[in-house]
């Protein structure tokens, strides 16, 4: 089986004058932007764990390699960041830490019981003050996937995307002749109890609120915030609100 490079569509099977043979290929790399189900690949494909962009990874680009990465619609990643912010990562809050305690407090300005409305409040005051100064950017969470995987040409061979992370993995391992076996999301802050941060807990209803489809959260003004930063996102991966 051969897979075919594709730069703004999921990877595909077939016959193409852009075939790749990836026998040729030695070494592969993955680059993880975080929040796309990036530690359930590295454990499936026994990768070692690295967050860094296309730019600071020179060194493994100029040997024989194969490159890979995994989008995400960029409304439904952000609201995950939050989530995962708030939920904390084995009992510690996440890095980067600024960003998550940010998160945190603004939580905590809405006193008394949580609904979708404070919620999407405390979410878009978070966008604004993070998106609104230099300060407050950290690459893990606010590149665009361009700047990400190595500028406007994209420094990687295939795309997979999270929306079907399972089926597009699969085809992936079978062009490299890898058998995986697909493992439970990995870092997934969907139980809400299971390592939470100690001391900082926040509550089962705002956690399951969190779990909404990002549309239900999001305010008027935390969706333009997120159209305009991502915009060269939305427009090349087809994502849309």
């Amino acid at each position: 089986m051969e897979l075919y490079r594709t730069h703004i569509r999921d990877i595909i099977c077939g016959r193409s004058t852009s075939a790749i043979p990836l026998a040729e290929r030695s070494e592969l790399i993955f680059l993880h932007i975080p929040k796309t189900g990036g530690e359930t690949i590295e454990r499936a494909l026994d990768l070692h764990k690295n967050h860094l962009p296309a730019v600071d990874r020179a060194r493994e680009y100029a040997r024989p390699h194969v490159s890979f990465s995994v989008i995400r619609n960029p409304f439904d990643r952000m609201l995950s960041w939050f989530r995962f912010c708030l939920h904390g990562w084995r009992g510690q809050l996440p890095d980067p830490k600024k960003q998550c305690m940010l998160a945190h407090r603004l939580i905590n300005a809405f006193p008394g019981k949580h609904n979708v409305s404070t919620v999407g409040r405390a979410f878009e005051a978070w966008l604004e003050t993070t998106l609104g100064s230099p300060e407050w950017l950290h690459y893990w969470i606010f590149f665009p996937y361009a700047i990400f995987l190595g500028g406007p040409n994209l420094k990687v061979d295939f795309l997979l995307r999270f929306e079907h992370l399972s089926s597009d993995l699969l085809v992936l391992a079978a062009a490299l002749q890898r058998n995986v076996t697909m493992l439970p999301h990995e870092n997934s802050s969907s139980d809400w109890k299971r390592g939470m941060i100690e001391g900082m807990e926040v509550d089962q209803e705002i956690m399951t609120i969190l779990r909404y489809h990002y549309s239900l959260i999001y305010t008027s003004t935390a969706k333009k915030l997120v159209e305009v930063w991502y915009q060269n996102d939305l427009t090349n991966f087809g994502y849309s609100f």
